[in-house]
Parts: structure tokens; C-alpha cells; sequence
């Protein structure tokens, strides 16, 4: 081996002694046209200054939804992610109820942005575009250019993204730690116990709707709130035993005899619609609550106005501080575990990772951003998306991170910056000096506990088809009909499962069980 280099090299070195006796003798002569050689030396030494000139940033796109007060041109994280890696990031992006829509917009003209933050494959049409070559096959790349992300996603993780394996995307690790908050200021102005079950928390939640529990003498309170997917209410589903709200018919769920069902069809699921039913009628649960969308349903609760409100175990102090904006004096604490009539109560079920990102087959440096991407899960990079920087949003306090609230909050990043919707390590922190951290941190390990959906990325080769005929808001839209209705919500709930069935639901569950066999 070394003989070999030495050949190497010494060729080397002749070849430059040749190229500078031939540069050296030709200095002196005049080309053929008369014109000097020093001409040519000139252009030559222009030709390799404007070489030596710095790269030009690499511009790239890209889009995830509900990003739509991040200004590119002015984000601390993103300059500073400019600077280090000489790009200029592009931020595309749409509002989370139409960002469906506008991404379906960019496929169909042929402008897909370079790194798409998706819900991956399984969803959308996001499996037939991957098969048409719309997003590039990275598994090869993915092996050489992120050893960061691969120590934080485990090879069978990656296996049930792929597609006719082929790897299209890389999922975002997330573990859930969701929970609920309730205004634990309120159960003392009102001397309520902290509610165990549905019915104990029902005369809650009927007191802060009815009985001024904030002391301003208005009728200004909600007991509940919720958005439109039902997701904030979801305390209510797993006290009857079931895995996730009705938003959608397609989280396909164990149904106890080895095979998968619809979460519609769990056993509890009319249930606790009929429950929902009782608790909107009776005026405790907000009564827009259908026409609420994620960010509206934000604002009520940080209006001060709502008395539970979903939240996580490691976010609700920073929930608790948004709050204390309208309403200094609010004091949240932990509502989680209610159990329902039989003393049930399950965890919501979780994929084990939220959104996948995809790079455009037509994108120039496909390389260039998976490095970007492998950052944000380094030590270094998921420190600055976690805190921002040093000096400026946070100071580091016994070896830990203890972040500027007032700082945090102007450069948006109070809650880590919005890239860590991209990727980050699944690990709990909480970057706040406050007694209840340690016990937060603890309570926040059920976010490995799962339970997981088995099937997370299988799609029914009749899906498309079948919500072209059922709407694609039907579940939703018959959900929303049946607790806002008059009728008997247990008797409207099994004529909407029955029109599901026969309107493509029964072919879907036949599909996504021989999926399911033939991926084991």
C-alpha cells in the first residue's frame, strides 16, 4: 500500500514539475493573433480568483404546515442555521385546517418544495407519489450522510416507512407525553376536590362553567373547550376504553383476536359519544367547539378562560405561563388517568412518530440537506432548535440550560423553535426553574409505555376511492351532526358506523388486514 502511494505521489510531482517548465517557458512568446502572453496569464489568474470566490448559498424550500408567522428572513435559529451551513432556507408553508389542499396544489404543478414536512406515508397520496418518483429514494444516502438520525431511529422504524422498499422520507421520532391541565386556582376559589372520575369531573367542569370560579362576576367561563378534531376532549374516549377520538376512520386498531379494526369500531366508541352528547347539551362543553380550529382553540385557552385543557407533561408550565399573560394569577396541575364507568381508562395510542420528511426528486443538492437535517438531531444541533443561543435566549445554570422566558418568547422559541417539528431526539426536558419540574419529568416517561399502532404506515389500495365516495370530511362531519343533533346520539352513531361500512369501510378493513399479514 505505501509503495503504491509513493508511486502516487512522485508521479505527482513530476507532472507539476512538467507544468511549470511548460507555464514557465511560455511566458515569453507571443501568441499566433500577436497578442502577449501576459494576456493569457491574466485571464488565467481572473479565471482562478473568481474560482476562490466564496460558494453561494444553497437556497432550498420547505413546507410544513401551520408555520405561518415564521419570517425567514428574520428567525434567529434559521440565520443562524444559514451561517453555519451556507444556505438560504425558504419557508413554505399553509394554515393547518387548508395545508392539505395547498400541498396537493404544488404536486399537481410540478413545483414540489425540496424538503416536505409531511404526514408520510399511509396518508394522503403520499404512497402513490413516492411510486411515481415525485420524492427521491434515499436509502442509500439516508445510510451514508445521517449517522445522528440513526441513532435515534431504530431500523425496524425505518423498515415500515419504506415502500416496495424503497425509503422516501425520514419519520420524526415522537413519543407522547400528552395529558390534561386543569386550573387547580379554580378548584380552590370553588373548594373542589381534584376530579378521579367522569362523573366527579363532570360537576367540575359544570361548576367552572356556571359558578364564576375567577371571581369577575361575568359569565365568561367554559368548563370545556375543544376543537373541531376532538383531540383536546380525549380524556373522555380513553375513560370508555377507546384508543384514539372518531376524527378519521383509518387508525387501524387491534381488535383482540390478532386481526385490525377501525378505531370507530372499538368497543366504548358510542359510548362516549353519547357521553360527549350530554356534555354539550347540557351546555358544559363549548358550544362552537365544531367550528373550532387548532389556533383558535390555542387562544381560548390562553385567554384564561378555559378550565381543562389538554396539554403535555413537560409543556404545561409553559402552557401555564402563556395563560398567566391574560391572567397572572392561573395555576395549572395535572389532570391525567380519569377513568370512566367501569373503572377504565387507556392511554391514547401513538405511532411513535409524528410527520416524515421527503425530499423533491427534483431538488439540485439532495445531499446538502439531509447534513441539515442530520444536524438537528446532533447534540449541537438539537441544542440550539431546543434553546436557541447562549447569552441570548438562555444561560446555562448548574451545567443545565435555564431559558430567558421574556427572551424566548420574542425570538418564538418558549417552547423550543418550530424546526424541532422536523426532527428531534425524543428525550424529556423541561428548560424552567420551578418545584413541579422533578415531578413533571417523571410523570412524562408514560411517553414510553406506548401503546403503539401496529400498522402505523399501511394504506388500503381503496382508500382514495372510498373517501371519494364518503367525502373526505365524513367521519368528522357525521361525528359533528350527531353530538350537535336532537336526536338519540346512541341510535344516530350505529346508523353512521352501518352507512360507513357499506359505503367502503368493510372492503377497507378486509384490505388493511391482508396488508397487515403480508408485512409481518
Amino acid at each position: 500500500m505505501k509503495v503504491g502511494l509513493k508511486r502516487v505521489f512522485a508521479s505527482v510531482l513530476v507532472l507539476c514539475i512538467i507544468l511549470t517548465f511548460v507555464f514557465t517557458g511560455c511566458v515569453t512568446r507571443k501568441e499566433s493573433d500577436g497578442k502577449d502572453v501576459n494576456d493569457t496569464t491574466k485571464k488565467q489568474t481572473e479565471d482562478a480568483t473568481s474560482q476562490a470566490k466564496p460558494e453561494e448559498p444553497y437556497e432550498f424550500s420547505i413546507f410544513r404546515s401551520t408555520w405561518t408567522d415564521l419570517n425567514e428572513d428574520t428567525d434567529l435559529i434559521i440565520n443562524e442555521l444559514n451561517k453555519k451551513f451556507n444556505i438560504k432556507i425558504r419557508i413554505l408553508t399553509a394554515p393547518y385546517e387548508t395545508w392539505v389542499e395547498k400541498y396537493n396544489i404544488y404536486v399537481t404543478s410540478g413545483d414540489v418544495p425540496d424538503l416536505s414536512v409531511t404526514t408520510g406515508p399511509g396518508t394522503m397520496n403520499f404512497n402513490d407519489w413516492a411510486k411515481q418518483g415525485i420524492f427521491l429514494e434515499i436509502n442509500d444516502l439516508y445510510k451514508e450522510h445521517c449517522p445522528n438520525i440513526q441513532k435515534y431511529i431504530s431500523d425496524d422504524i425505518i423498515k415500515a416507512h419504506k415502500i416496495n422498499g424503497g425509503l422516501y422520507g425520514i419519520p420524526r421520532p415522537s413519543l407522547s407525553d400528552s395529558t390534561f391541565a386543569i386550573r387547580a386556582d379554580w378548584l380552590k376559589n370553588l373548594n373542589l376536590p381534584m376530579p378521579k372520575t367522569l362523573d366527579e369531573l363532570y360537576e367540575v367542569v359544570k361548576k367552572f362553567k356556571e359558578n364564576d370560579p375567577d371571581g369577575n362576576k361575568t359569565d365568561d367561563t367554559y368548563g370545556l373547550c375543544s376543537e373541531d378534531t376532538l383531540n383536546t376532549i380525549n380524556f373522555v374516549f380513553s375513560a370508555f376504553g377507546c384508543h384514539c377520538p372518531p376524527n378519521v376512520a383509518t387508525n387501524w386498531v387491534p381488535d383482540g383476536s390478532g386481526k385490525l379494526t377501525s378505531n370507530l369500531l372499538e368497543p366504548g366508541m358510542k359510548e362516549a359519544i353519547q357521553y360527549v352528547t350530554k356534555l354539550y347539551r347540557d351546555k358544559i362543553l363549548d358550544q362552537e367547539w365544531m367550528l373550532i380550529k387548532s389556533q383558535a382553540y390555542v387562544d381560548k385557552v390562553q385567554s384564561g378562560k378555559v378550565g381543562v385543557m389538554a396539554s403535555g407533561f413537560s409543556s404545561m408550565l409553559v402552557t401555564e405561563d402563556n395563560i398567566k399573560a391574560n391572567d397572572p394569577v392561573c395555576e395549572l396541575a395535572v389532570l391525567d388517568g380519569i377513568t370512566g364507568p367501569d373503572g377504565k381508562f387507556v392511554r391514547p395510542m401513538q405511532k411513535g412518530f409524528y410527520m416524515v420528511s421527503s425530499i423533491s426528486s427534483k431538488a439540485k443538492s439532495p445531499v446538502k440537506i439531509l447534513e441539515f437535517l442530520d444536524y438537528l438531531m446532533s447534540d449541537e444541533g438539537d441544542k440550539l432548535i431546543r434553546y436557541g443561543i447562549e447569552g441570548v435566549t438562555y444561560s446555562m445554570k448548574d451545567g443545565k440550560p435555564l431559558m430567558d422566558v421574556e427572551a424566548a418568547k420574542k425570538y418564538g422559541i418558549e417552547n423550543g423553535h418550530k424546526f424541532r417539528q422536523i426532527l428531534q431526539p425524543p428525550a424529556i426536558s423541561i428548560p424552567k426553574d420551578d418545584p413541579r419540574v422533578p415531578e413533571l419529568l417523571e410523570m412524562s416517561k408514560v411517553m414510553y409505555e406506548g401503546p403503539f399502532y401496529p400498522a402505523p404506515t399501511l394504506q388500503p389500495e381503496s382508500l382514495k376511492e372510498v373517501t371519494t365516495q364518503q367525502g373526505p370530511d365524513f367521519v368528522k362531519n357525521s361525528v359533528a351532526t350527531i353530538v350537535t343533533g336532537d336526536g338519540d346520539p346512541g341510535e344516530a352513531w350505529d346508523k353512521f358506523i352501518k352507512e360507513w361500512k357499506e359505503t367502503g369501510g368493510d372492503k377497507l378493513i378486509k384490505e388493511i388486514n391482508e396488508l397487515y399479514e403480508a408485512n409481518k
